[in-house]
């Protein structure tokens, strides 16, 4: 089992290993394509449990920094996910 910073939200392509919100080595999609990934993600059961214990942490903390070319995107979700 990993350890996981959640604190902060890594949306560069290849961080995949480490951090749920960031696409694979390579990747080259769109705003869409990338929603549409962690939609995707979000049914795979491994990934599911990391995103939702960001949108805890999120949630009762309220202090996460996000980085990368699809920060503004992993915040809408995380924003949804702690409604």
């Amino acid at each position: 089992m990993a350890i996981m910073n959640a604190s902060y939200v890594e949306t560069a392509p290849g961080a995949a290993g480490v951090h749920p919100f960031s696409p694979p080595e390579g990747w080259e999609g769109d705003a869409d394509a990338y929603v549409s990934l962690m939609r995707k993600r979000f049914k795979d059961m491994n990934f599911r449990q990391e995103i939702l214990f960001i949108a805890f942490f999120r949630r009762h903390s309220g202090e996460t920094q996000f980085r990368g070319p699809f920060a503004g995107e992993a915040k809408g979700i995380l924003d949804a996910l702690c409604r």
